[in-house]
């Protein structure tokens, strides 16, 4: 369930699981609030509206009662309620836009676990049935694979290959992921290892020899580039002299482009 921490619901099942109680709203668990209390109502509209009533303002807090407290009737008081904890139609289409977009997105995250993974997909399953999104199981099912990280490529490819896939529900698919997740987190941390880690920046590994003839090589390379540099340095140095030689001053007008005159001292 959505932003639904299971283990705060069980705290709360005598509110919300009771069939003989009045499921008390707790705001931030509106949905599943929602779902067990229409079940109570319509229980009680068969019977009585008043009641009916009188049982819907009891579940609410005070702070939520006094948004209902001028409402004449169990439907009115209902949509008010819906209104204010699942927004407007407006909200409700932009609500529907980020599920579909969140759907299209999903991922695993980097270090998170199969399980949690897989308890992620299903809080966004719930989030689109409760606002009309339909998928069949095998959409959902290529959504949890090919959302797996790059190490879990090649059990993925192995677990869509199969006949059962087709027809596997999510849950299937979850327990028979789990049981290969040990071997893809050892091969993870190999494949950090023959990467070399931090130390894969150094060319030459730690105490490795190098041979003679590379080492020739490589001051020849030094010496050749320490030449150039020196013919180009003293290729500069010849053209300034030339320069001087010419009485070129090295300054250019920028009105006529002549030079060895400023713009100011132009004729033209």
């Amino acid at each position: 369930m959505a932003n639904f921490n299971m283990n705060t619901m069980t705290s709360f099942s005598h509110m919300l699981g009771s069939s003989t109680k009045i499921p008390m709203l707790i705001p931030e668990y509106y949905d599943p609030w929602a779902d067990h209390m229409e079940d109570y109502l319509n229980e009680l509209l068969k019977k009585n509206e008043k009641r009916c009533m009188r049982e819907l303002r009891r579940a609410l807090p005070h702070v939520v009662y006094n948004y209902v407290c001028s409402c004449k009737s169990a439907k009115e008081i209902w949509n008010t309620i819906k209104e204010k904890f699942q927004g407007s139609e407006k909200t409700n289409v932009n609500y529907v836009k980020h599920c579909l977009v969140e759907l299209k997105e999903f991922k695993q995250k980097e270090g998170e676990s199969i399980e949690l993974y897989y308890d992620r997909l299903n809080e966004l399953i719930y989030k689109c049935n409760r606002n009309g999104i339909t998928r069949s199981t095998m959409e959902f099912n290529l959504t949890f694979v090919m959302g797996l990280r790059k190490e879990w490529r090649n059990v993925s490819l192995m677990v869509k290959t199969q006949h059962s896939f087709d027809t596997s529900t999510l849950n299937n698919l979850y327990n028979l992921l789990k049981t290969h997740e040990p071997e893809v987190i050892e091969m993870a941390k190999e494949s950090k290892i023959s990467l070399g880690g931090p130390l894969a920046l150094v060319s030459k590994p730690f105490g490795s020899k190098v041979r003679t003839g590379e080492a020739k090589v490589s001051f020849a390379g030094k010496v050749n580039e320490e030449k150039k540099f020196e013919k180009k340095e003293s290729k500069a140095e010849d053209l300034k002299v030339e320069k001087k030689l010419k009485g070129d001053s090295g300054v250019d007008c920028h009105y006529c482009h002549g030079i060895n005159h400023m713009a100011s001292d132009c004729m033209l």
